[in-house]
């Protein structure tokens, strides 16, 4: 559950509430999914991402009376960072306003320092200029990761060559047209 509402909020907005065990596809949805260059992409959520109408059939769950499944939890998480990397930019946006925060937190710090240091509350020598160093530094770093990670993502989702947009029917005139 979880898992599903962490990618209709973040991923895929029309991911069914309860996810996808199973599903029947035809041959137009498999061609298309054989000419995309994906890897580490989970099927059910490339199906979804593709746009193609869907129905949806629901039945009762029961529950496992023989064996163990194999469906471990590290499988669920790697799962869970493959759609959540592959779908949604939200991470690289996470690192970018945390790199953003960061900088003007430490641009904050750096003045109540300067005036704590001015005002002679701070009586170590090089204690201010090595903080304010470090602050600096990190903050700057910070913001730098997400903004050269925003431009990684914008290089990743065109090199994936996915098409901006896909043609389900073609309708032909008649003759006379």
């Amino acid at each position: 559950g979880l898992y599903t509402k962490l990618i209709q909020k973040f991923a895929l907005k029309n991911m069914p509430d309860g996810g996808v065990d199973s599903y029947l596809i035809d041959r137009q949805v498999i061609d298309f999914l054989k000419n995309l260059n994906q890897n580490n992409s989970p099927l059910t959520e490339l199906i979804l991402w593709s746009g193609f109408e869907y129905a949806t059939v629901f039945y009762d769950r029961k529950e496992r009376t023989i064996g163990k499944s194999r469906w471990t939890f590290s499988k669920k998480v790697k799962m869970t960072v493959d759609s959540l990397l592959g779908f949604s930019y939200i991470p690289i946006r996470f690192i970018t306003l945390t790199g953003v925060f960061s900088f003007l937190l430490s641009l904050i710090w750096i003045f109540v320092l300067i005036i704590q240091k001015l005002t002679g509350n701070i009586t170590i020598d090089g204690y201010t200029s090595i903080i304010i160093l470090l602050l600096a530094s990190f903050g700057i770093t910070m913001l730098s990761i997400g903004i050269i990670g925003e431009y990684v993502w914008r290089t990743l989702d065109a090199a994936k060559r996915t098409p901006t947009f896909l043609i389900d029917v073609v309708k032909r005139g008649d003759k006379n047209e």
